[in-house]
C-alpha cells in the first residue's frame, strides 16, 4: 500500500532538509621538517588567524577544529579539539591545542600542517559549572 501511494505522488512525512554545514580550511607546508612544537605552533596560529579573519565577518567563534599534520615520512596525526563555548580569537584555541599537541606527541619531524573548522558558533553566554555554588 505505501508503495504504490508513493509512486502516485501522496507522500504526508514531513520533508526535514539536509542542513549544510559550514566549513574552513587551512593547511602549510613547512620548508623544512620539524619537531619543535614553538615553529609547528607558530604555523596553527598563522593558519587560525585567517580563519578567524573570515570569522570576525559574521561574529562566529570556533567550537570544533580538526587539527592534523603529516611528517616528512609520510606518518599521519590527527586530532579533534572540541571546545565547550565557541572560541572567539586566535589566542584561546592556540592555548588549548597546544596543550593536546603536548599531551599527544607528534610521530616524527613534521612536514604539512592543517585545520579544519566544522563547528562554528555564536558566543551567547557562558556555561559556569554545576559543581560549582
Amino acid at each position: 500500500m505505501r508503495i504504490w501511494e508513493l509512486s502516485s505522488g501522496h507522500d504526508e512525512t514531513p520533508l526535514y532538509p539536509r542542513l549544510t554545514e559550514e566549513l574552513i580550511e587551512e593547511s602549510i607546508t613547512l620548508s623544512t621538517p620539524t619537531a619543535t612544537l614553538d615553529v609547528m605552533l607558530m604555523a596553527i596560529e598563522a593558519m587560525l588567524s585567517r580563519s578567524f579573519t573570515k570569522l570576525e565577518q559574521k561574529r562566529m567563534g570556533v567550537r570544533r577544529i580538526n587539527l592534523w599534520t603529516r611528517t616528512w615520512m609520510g606518518e599521519h596525526w590527527e586530532r579533534n579539539i572540541n571546545f565547550k563555548e565557541p572560541v572567539m580569537n586566535t589566542k584561546t584555541a592556540i592555548s588549548r591545542i597546544k596543550q593536546i599537541m603536548d599531551v599527544y606527541p607528534q610521530l616524527g619531524p613534521v612536514e604539512q600542517l592543517g585545520i579544519k573548522i566544522t563547528g562554528m558558533g555564536c558566543q551567547n553566554g557562558r556555561q559556569k559549572s554545576f559543581l560549582l555554588k
